[in-house]
């Protein structure tokens, strides 16, 4: 397996989700521990079709078997428009929620394989010390405008399931263990996929610096001028001027007194939540004031496995 071509083992994870890539998602996204320039790169590929391995579909590129994705990559593109555009009322939302640097949707939404019936994931980075504030005011906020995810109701309703604080922007340490191939396929994708909407202090460029270790992995991939999405969210200046006065009244003893109580609150309703991994020894769901993650169905073990299982019917 580890003698694949780079180009199948990349087209291989994204046949996960019957996703085909376009040349530059390709390139930037290739499962090299070296850079590829772009010369070498192309005839890679250009080889690859000739034998048949890869196939090329109105600028789309994936492996060759099973059903052509392209049709159903475009189709997406109705409900994901409909999906950030509640993305982003949800962000303009959170301007108010004190303490907040960076709000970026995630999961199958940034990575471009939402269902018209998935959620809107965000992945929130909180100012150290204020995490739990954080998390109580955004879900409040957004449960008062109908927007936040409760139980069964899931379609375009947004779930905040996972916050980190500013200190604690390194993910490796929620990495699955390593196997022969890779520590943990999906993560390293899903950092790079993670769409901003809201970035302050240049929080986002942090974040990509503190996970640089997916170089090991995606020696081609490059975050600089990506954080410059276009879908992130201008900052309004009655807004921010509103939100810091909230961060310098709830700063020191009082931040610190509804820090606490807030944690307090928070935890005691998780303690009724019977059927959860918190305890499991995983990094499915963490607790502690550094990190709140809430993926009780954490999925990558399945995924590397489903990428393995799609490497080993592959010849070349």
């Amino acid at each position: 397996m580890n003698q694949l071509p780079p180009i199948i083992k990349t087209l291989a994870f994204f046949k996960i989700y019957n996703h085909p890539l376009t040349l530059l998602e390709l390139q930037e996204g290739l499962l090299v521990d070296r850079v590829m320039g772009w010369e070498e790169f192309k005839t890679n590929l250009d080889l690859l079709i000739i034998k048949g391995a890869v196939i090329e579909d109105r600028g789309f590129f994936f492996l060759a078997g099973g059903d052509a994705p392209v049709a159903k990559r475009v189709g997406r593109i109705l409900w994901e428009n409909t999906k950030m555009q509640i993305g982003a009322r949800a962000a303009k939302i959170l301007r108010l929620v004190p303490f907040i640097k960076l709000v970026a949707v995630c999961n199958t939404l940034s990575f471009g394989v939402s269902k018209p019936e998935s959620d809107i994931d965000f992945f929130i980075v909180a100012k150290a010390g204020r995490l739990w504030l954080v998390r109580a005011l955004a879900v409040f906020s957004l449960f008062i405008f109908g927007l936040y995810r409760r139980g069964t109701k899931t379609e375009n309703k947004v779930c905040l399931s996972f916050f980190i604080d500013e200190k604690n922007l390194d993910l490796q340490k929620l990495a699955l263990k390593d196997d022969e191939i890779s520590p943990d396929i999906y993560l390293i994708y899903w950092i790079t996929q993670i769409i901003p909407l809201i970035n302050r202090e240049r929080t986002m460029e942090k974040f990509w610096v503190a996970n640089l270790w997916i170089k090991r992995y995606l020696a081609n991939w490059d975050f600089v001028g990506q954080a410059e999405d276009y879908r992130r969210i201008k900052e309004n200046w009655v807004f921010s001027l509103k939100r810091k006065v909230w961060e310098f009244l709830l700063g020191g003893v009082v931040g610190n007194f509804w820090e606490k109580f807030f944690k307090k609150i928070q935890l005691i309703k998780m303690q009724g939540h019977k059927k959860t991994r918190r305890f499991d020894g995983s990094s499915a769901v963490v607790v502690n004031d550094e990190i709140l993650k809430f993926h009780e169905e954490d999925r990558r073990e399945l995924f590397r496995k489903m990428w393995k299982e799609n490497l080993n019917n592959i010849n070349v």
